[in-house]
């Protein structure tokens, strides 16, 4: 039995048991009724559904390593020959090899290759979002202009082409838009454009002192309001964001630097929310893992991004309130 003959049927004994017979438009009256609160039994249902965990094995790195490693070609010459020891692929020719080594290996040599192993697979789980299964079609994609970073040789700067991949690929599969690479050219932009609704900035900090966050923290906001201001400036959109990485163990923010969040949501031309991700390669004596942890927030002003955008980003946010935040759930 399909819902619409649970709606038909409920509907039909309800009406029957009406205290007074009314005329047949009152039918209707409950077909209204039931039909909503059957859609709320199904949002609620799906709200509580768990979704599975990520997995994928040694034959999807070693395929997928492939597929990026052919998107060095899209590099123009020039820069290819100055990314030779792109640290992308050193780590793709680090793990093929030891997939296809019979030596046996420590715990040490086995914890490295998983974060490769890890690292790899998040671009690939990116790459699949934004262009799909055939990763050819980069070349046509905006997110073309990542890969001069993505092939970096230096470390600093993959990282940072990888954080801006999977910021963009969350979005993209959690929000149902569009999102698009800014192209910097000799202005000041933001790094993404998510459809035509919003401009989002994406900074990844990296420390590996706990005492330095607060600062990071101030500094990397500041410098994503002026680029998100900018942007504005030249063609407005509803709203703006950021999209920010500490450390791995970083969560939950000290009150400074919760203050910090707290004034970058404030003032002149600021930016609507803050998506705030903890991540990093976690090793136990068992495993090795690429947790996420994220919390946003969000200002009164960023109620006009909050349907279309925000509340299908994550399943909690946090609102700012003149006395805290306010905890809101999706």
């Amino acid at each position: 039995m399909d819902v619409e003959d649970r709606i038909r049927i409920r509907a039909y004994f309800k009406w029957l048991e009406r205290p007074a017979k009314g005329p047949p438009s009152e039918l209707d009256d409950w077909l209204a009724a039931e039909r909503e609160e059957l859609a709320l039994d199904l949002v609620d249902a799906a709200t509580k559904a768990v979704l599975p965990e990520p997995s994928f094995t040694q034959d999807d790195v070693w395929h997928g390593s492939d597929q990026i490693a052919n998107l060095f070609g899209l590099l123009d010459p020039r820069l290819r020959r100055r990314r030779t020891r792109s640290y992308m692929l050193s780590l793709i020719d680090d793990y093929q090899h030891y997939l296809t080594s019979s030596a046996a290996v420590g715990d040490i040599e086995a914890s490295r290759q998983a974060s490769n192993a890890l690292h790899i697979y998040r671009v690939v789980a990116s790459l699949k979002v934004l262009v799909g299964n055939n990763f050819a079609r980069t070349a046509t994609h905006t997110l073309r202009k990542e890969l001069k970073d993505l092939f970096a040789e230096d470390q600093t700067a993959f990282q940072t082409a990888e954080f801006n991949m999977y910021s963009a690929a969350v979005i993209q599969r959690q929000v149902g838009l569009l999102v698009s690479f800014i192209d910097e050219g000799d202005e000041t932009t933001p790094d993404l454009q998510v459809n035509d609704l919003a401009y989002v900035e994406c900074k990844d900090i990296q420390t590996t002192n706990r005492n330095n966050i607060e600062k990071a923290l101030s500094d990397n906001l500041a410098k994503a309001h002026d680029q998100l201001g900018a942007a504005q400036r030249r063609r407005r959109l509803t709203g703006t964001g950021v999209c920010i990485d500490v450390p791995w163990n970083t969560l939950p923010l000290t009150p400074a630097e919760w203050s910090v969040i707290r004034r970058a949501l404030s003032g002149v031309d600021a930016p609507q929310f803050v998506l705030v991700s903890s991540s990093g390669i976690n090793p136990t004596k068992e495993a090795v893992g690429f947790p996420v942890a994220v919390c946003l927030v969000w200002s009164e002003p960023g109620v006009t991004l909050f349907e279309p955008m925000l509340r299908r980003l994550t399943r909690h946010s946090y609102r700012m309130q003149p006395d805290g935040f306010e905890p809101i759930s999706h």
